[in-house]
């Protein structure tokens, strides 16, 4: 790893106690100070440095490297082989989400909020994106909050390949991502939004989607799936799934409530009707990840730190969640094979709990070769089965079973 540019160079402190430095004290304080930073290079590496001295190593140089750390350790996550994933159908399953928070009004210049009487001036927001087959992270970036989701759809996109099978919630569902997914031989799966117009591809009319209701009602259909094209300028075709709700769930609505709509450019073949609210169901899995974030790792607690201060703070904790993440994987896998019920998993709470206890372990397996990694797997495996895995539940079903959902066999 070339340590150059992102710290000053020093006999005794190097790029990598900078990276240790911020990666481990994060797991012992929610909030370091310099004091907490300088009490860590004293305790562990018998290095004195003054606060100064570390205040002066927090600049734009760090701030990069760590998003070059970031950027690699999300490429090199553990995930499931492909021998076990052998989706015919789609090469990755894209899931992606943000999770947002307020910052000192100092911060607007770089991280605007959108402001107002109950507003802040300034807000961050964490755009993350992972395969939900392999569980390899493919974005996880810091953007202002005025960078909302929509508008990270239009502009973002650049890793999508042909085969993929993006899952979106409607805050990404523009026209423009899906055109734009579309033109890559890819694939979507999302809500309708209320806003797009849909039409009949052959006639061009308007569909009357309070029509369909109606019709459904009075058949008793559960489920109708027309073929339909999006958009008043670029009639996009696709295939609109529309499925009844249950009375429970129609008393929480207001719009529409009597229906769920899906959008997607994938035949029946690849998304069977009656698999689609499953599979479009994966996209909460992105949820437990931020919770724990939040909860465990407190990555919404460094806002009363200068900029470039709170950018390596927050970005070094990141790096701690995505390396522990690999572990996630590992246990997780452990428990799906090994568990002794199909329909359990690993916790992603109960997991990093455990991850923040034994940090120190991870620390001596980063940087203590083989022999330290397996010490700290064997760890994080002893008794996972008891510790982490998510409670039993009836007609409950596990991660790998609910993403069995996507392997449709070809005939």
């Amino acid at each position: 790893m070339p340590w150059s540019g992102f710290v000053r160079r020093s006999s005794k402190f190097t790029g990598r106690h900078f990276l240790e430095l911020l990666m481990f004290i994060n797991s012992r304080e929610s909030v370091p100070s310099l004091s907490d930073l300088s009490g860590y290079m004293a305790e562990v590496h018998s290095v004195t440095l003054r606060k100064q001295s570390i205040d002066g190593r927090f600049h734009a140089g760090a701030v990069g490297f760590l998003e070059r750390v970031l950027s690699q350790l999300l490429s090199n996550v553990v995930g499931l082989s492909q021998e076990e994933c052998p989706s015919p159908h789609f090469n990755r399953v894209l899931i992606k989400d943000s999770t947002r928070f307020n910052l000192l009004g100092a911060h607007a210049e770089k991280y605007r909020g959108y402001g107002g009487n109950r507003g802040q001036g300034a807000a961050v927001s964490i755009q993350y994106e992972y395969d939900y087959l392999s569980g390899q992270g493919t974005d996880l970036s810091l953007t202002p909050a005025t960078r909302n989701d929509r508008r990270d759809s239009r502009e973002g996109g650049d890793q999508i390949m042909a085969g993929d099978l993006l899952v979106r919630d409607l805050g990404y569902a523009t026209l423009v991502h899906m055109e734009k997914v579309a033109s890559k031989g890819a694939f979507f799966l999302n809500r309708l939004d209320n806003k797009v117009l849909v039409y009949e591809p052959l006639s061009g009319k308007e569909v009357d989607l309070p029509g369909l209701v109606g019709k459904m009602k009075r058949t008793g259909a559960g489920t109708m799936e027309p073929d339909v094209a999006l958009g008043t300028d670029y009639r996009l075709p696709c295939r609109l799934i529309v499925s009844t709700v249950g009375e429970e769930v129609y008393k929480k609505r207001r719009a529409r409530a009597w229906l769920s709509m899906y959008v997607t450019n994938a035949g029946a073949e690849q998304l069977p009707t009656d698999r689609v609210m499953d599979i479009y169901g994966v996209r909460w899995h992105i949820e437990p990840v931020f919770k724990a974030w939040k909860s465990i790792c407190k990555v919404n607690s460094f806002s009363r730190a200068r900029v470039e201060r709170f950018e390596c703070l927050l970005l070094a904790k990141l790096i701690w969640a995505t390396a522990n993440w690999n572990g996630f994987m590992v246990v997780r896998q452990w428990i799906e094979r090994n568990g002794p019920t199909a329909a359990r998993s690993c916790s992603v709470q109960k997991f990093y709990k455990r991850a923040a206890r034994l940090s120190e372990l991870l620390r001596s397996a980063i940087w203590g070769g083989k022999g330290k990694t397996t010490e700290w797997t064997r760890a994080m495996l002893i008794g996972a089965t008891s510790l982490v895995a998510t409670e039993k539940r009836k007609n409950r079903k596990s991660l790998r079973q609910k993403a069995e959902n996507l392997y449709v066999e070809k005939d």
